[in-house]
């Protein structure tokens, strides 16, 4: 099952539509964040649509929605859907047809899909994934915006990796989809917030690690060193914490997912209904 929400309505997803003249269309202005559930309660629902009005306003877009008016559409989204299975929301802002003062889209429109969650295939933790090292970084790390074209460069190149690794001269900052955490010399490295986006997931962990007292160490990791390290993985909100094994040539670790990993992910899992709402 599929729907839509939509200028104040709901509606089957196959019969919403926006005007040619959205600049979501002329020129790829919008931004969007997802929310899913568990026991169809929305994990962390205030904080992704807190941040989805911050990535709006570094586009320009200016909201006319508060946070209780979409976490009411959300609620009410998810309480639509047939059955009993989890759901998975996208929330979208787009630029609306109005561009003033060459910085502002005063006119949004928005709308929102709700659909069956779809979870990535078991083997993938079993196994652990590569990524496709791309040397450059995330356009606007601040904004979830929908401009991900970037994440699609290793397509034609490496099809078989699961997502591209931003490594802009050799650092790396995140991945296309998620966010990237490296474990060596028994400390957990991942990038400092300032350099890319804010994860939701990525800022649950955090806080796990620090109250595990797992060592943490905020900087940019290099590619470099990757081939020294022991253990790799990403995160994000539906794939929760993924082993990383390979990175283009380079192995991670002996290759298998390791042990410290499979620990960070026992412990996120037992932490979900903390922020379930």
């Amino acid at each position: 099952m599929r729907l839509c929400y939509m200028d104040g309505n709901f509606l089957p997803f196959d019969r919403a539509a926006l005007p040619l003249s959205d600049h979501i269309i002329l020129r790829g202005i919008g931004v969007f964040d997802l929310v899913r559930t568990y026991g169809r309660r929305p994990m962390m629902m205030t904080y992704h649509l807190e941040r989805l009005l911050k990535s709006a306003s570094a586009l320009g877009i200016e909201n006319k929605l508060g946070v209780e008016a979409m976490k009411s559409i959300v609620r009410e989204g998810i309480g639509r859907m047939d059955g009993d299975g989890e759901v998975l929301v996208n929330f979208y802002i787009t630029g609306g047809d109005n561009f003033v003062d060459g910085c502002r889209f005063p006119d949004p429109r928005y709308f929102v899909s709700f659909q069956d969650l779809v979870l990535p295939d078991k083997e993938l933790y079993v196994k652990g994934v590569r990524l496709f090292p791309l040397d450059r970084a995330r356009l606007m790390p601040s904004a979830k915006s929908i401009d991900y074209s970037a994440a699609l460069a290793k397509n034609s190149v490496d099809p078989g990796a699961l997502e591209v690794l931003y490594c802009p001269g050799g650092g790396i900052t995140e991945a296309g989809h998620s966010s990237f955490f490296m474990i060596k010399d028994g400390k957990v490295v991942t990038a400092p917030d300032d350099v890319v986006l804010a994860g939701t997931t990525r800022s649950l962990l955090l806080q796990i690690l620090t109250e595990n007292e797992i060592d943490l160490e905020l900087r940019v990791p290099s590619l470099e060193e990757l081939s020294e390290a022991q253990e790799a993985f990403i995160t994000g909100s539906v794939k929760e914490i993924m082993p990383v094994v390979q990175v283009g040539d380079i192995t991670v670790g002996d290759g298998d997912p390791g042990e410290v990993t499979g620990r960070i992910r026992k412990l996120y899992r037992e932490n979900i209904p903390r922020w379930l709402e």
